[in-house]
């Protein structure tokens, strides 16, 4: 059996806001314009009553169901803590599962059926400010199925949720926030069929055409590194990469380009367009404390989650 001990444990910390449909005024804070704020708690409440049956997110196809109550905590006089546990999963493919005692193998329809896991979310109020954190174990996460079908809830009252992403200093303190491994440079083309009648049916798919592969610990790259590393919650642009590159001699010819990036023991191939989102992944794996059969122990990834989370709260103090 694998050691849950060596798989890889991350939070990810944002901000929600609720806002009019195509408007960006923030429904939680109070204003001239806004003078009865929306009580988060209550409309995490209703949310948390929708996904008691699982629903499926229809553009990312991300199933979410939440099956036991919230857990809601006064962790100090005046911030709350309220913690779900959902599962969620990929909806609309087929899956195998094999029993490992007997070899036997069963089969499920992704049309009817999902593979779920268990995820934590924790929340965070004070007065109108909150912070939500999401667990990430290994490769399992839950934000965007989280997000989506919350909007997709929000929909019907014209509003639309906003989380933003953050990232504290004081939380890397000792080790480098990531460490940048590999830039690939991609080149693409249009898949154009030779039918006509197929190019004015369907929406023109790009593949690649060529990868340039940059090793980003070459002395050549310094600057690439630095450029990087520099950047915090800004959103990189293939525009600004290409200055950077030409600097260093590198080529300005390519489409897109994706990062190798390492957080700790956590690996992520990107796109650059993601790159703000997951600089924000935290690292956690070597301050959980584990039980004798290697499972977390719900005490210390709580108390993680409240360090965290207070972490931007102080801040704001």
């Amino acid at each position: 059996m694998m050691d849950k001990r060596k798989v890889t444990h991350s939070f990810t910390a944002y901000q929600c806001r609720i806002c009019p449909k195509y408007r960006t005024d923030n429904l939680l804070t109070k204003s001239e314009e806004n003078e009865d704020p929306i009580d988060l708690a209550e409309l995490l409440d209703q949310y948390f009553a929708y996904i008691k049956r699982s629903k499926i997110d229809e553009y990312t196809s991300r199933t979410i169901l939440l099956e036991q109550s919230k857990e809601e905590t006064d962790i100090m006089d005046s911030v709350k803590r309220i913690v779900v546990h959902p599962k969620a999963g990929k909806a609309n493919e087929d899956f195998t599962v094999v029993a490992h005692d007997t070899n036997a193998i069963t089969r499920f329809d992704g049309s009817k059926n999902s593979a779920i896991y268990s995820h934590s979310v924790f929340c965070y109020l004070k007065g109108e400010e909150n912070v939500f954190i999401f667990h990430r174990y290994g490769q399992s996460g839950c934000k965007t199925a989280f997000q989506n079908t919350f909007n997709t809830f929000l929909s019907s009252k014209g509003l639309v949720c906003h989380l933003d992403v953050l990232v504290s200093d004081g939380m890397f303190e000792g080790h480098e926030k990531y460490h940048p491994e590999k830039l690939s440079l991609i080149t693409t083309y249009e898949d154009i069929s030779s039918d006509l009648a197929d190019n004015i049916r369907k929406k023109k798919r790009k593949k690649i055409e060529q990868e340039v592969i940059i090793a980003l610990n070459a002395p050549k790259a310094v600057n690439i590194v630095e450029y990087l590393r520099n950047i915090t919650k800004k959103q990189p642009t293939i525009t600004e990469l290409k200055s950077v590159l030409i600097k260093d001699s590198f080529t300005d010819q390519f489409d897109d380009a994706k990062l190798t990036l390492k957080f700790g023991q956590v690996r992520r191939k990107i796109s650059l367009s993601e790159f703000s989102g997951l600089i924000a992944e935290y690292d956690i794996t070597s301050d959980i404390e584990y039980a004798v059969d290697g499972s977390v122990k719900k005490e210390s990834l709580y108390a993680l989650a409240d360090r965290y989370a207070l972490t931007f709260l102080e801040d704001k103090e």
